[in-house]
């Protein structure tokens, strides 16, 4: 089964509580939607680690978060600047959506 990278971005003002119960509500509405199997989204991470890294850019942001997430683990969240302030930058490996058999 082959794996994709998810993001999502939250405005950097979003307390790291709040973070965590956003992603939470991500992963159950992923996993209400693809009854809990290889969905393509959140719903199969087994969590949410929110680190203190800081990137100047979202490019940058998003290359460690795919160099550091590993499939079927924890997403992990780090904040970017942006012209108007900081966005918490949300990824991780996800299982590769199930496609329709071919007939």
């Amino acid at each position: 089964m082959g794996a994709n990278f998810q993001t999502m971005t939250l405005p950097g003002t979003t307390s790291r509580d709040e973070v965590t119960k956003t992603f939470s509500k991500v992963q159950d509405r992923d996993r209400g939607q693809n009854d809990s199997q290889y969905g393509g989204g959140f719903g199969m991470c087994s969590g949410l680690i929110l680190t203190d890294y800081n990137f100047h850019i979202r490019r940058t942001a998003e290359a460690y978060l795919m160099g550091r997430s590993q499939k079927w683990d924890h997403a992990l969240a780090v904040k970017y600047d942006t012209g108007e302030g900081q966005n918490w930058l949300i990824g991780a490996w996800c299982a590769e959506p199930r496609r329709a058999p071919v007939h």
